[in-house]
């Protein structure tokens, strides 16, 4: 999962990115949760109970999305799980499924996340340490705390803290705000 997936995810269900990772997810926010019987966290008596905001993963099922280095991606065709209610043919294209499902703003935000992510696995940062307070934009590598570069909502509010600005409800507002915040993370590494 990334970034604006789960701030679509907490829009959705009322709550703040930190909370949604707290209680929805594994791996510091990187994958849903399952239950004890290994199903989705989400998945309810009449199917997913966030579908409309549901991930890309399962947006795109049963395909998977495979970016290669050079930016290019690749669609493969996953063998359906046997207890996937579905239908599954040959009729129709990539592109036509990708636009039945609702996956540009998901790819969108994939790719822009990504980005992100590659100029700063490119820096020579030092370990991030726990971020003590004060504005995202005036601190160093060593006061950063990991979980702003996943959690939108913490980083938007610490950011936020010295102009007293409230953290938005509005998930595409979010989103350019923790962007925005991460940029001059990267910048400042």
């Amino acid at each position: 999962m990334n970034p604006y997936e789960l701030a679509r995810l907490s829009r959705k269900l009322g709550c703040s990115t930190s909370e949604v990772i707290a209680n929805y997810t594994v791996d510091g926010g990187t994958a849903l949760a399952t239950r004890s019987d290994s199903a989705c966290v989400f998945l309810g008596p009449g199917g997913c109970t966030v579908h409309s905001d549901r991930p890309l993963a399962c947006r795109l099922y049963p395909l998977g999305r495979i970016v290669q280095a050079d930016g290019s991606e690749v669609f493969v065709e996953l063998v359906p799980h046997p207890e996937t209610e579905g239908s599954y043919g040959e009729d129709g294209t990539v592109d036509g499924y990708i636009e039945s499902q609702g996956v540009a703003p998901y790819l969108t935000g994939a790719d822009r996340y990504y980005a992100v992510l590659t100029r700063l696995f490119a820096t020579d940062s030092p370990s991030a340490k726990e971020l003590t307070g004060g504005s995202l934009a005036d601190v160093s590598a060593e006061e950063i705390e990991p979980r702003v570069f996943i959690d939108a909502d913490l980083a938007v509010q610490i950011d936020a803290a010295r102009g007293g600005a409230p953290v938005p409800s509005d998930v595409d507002t979010l989103v350019e705000l923790h962007l925005a915040v991460l940029e001059r993370l990267v910048e400042q590494l």
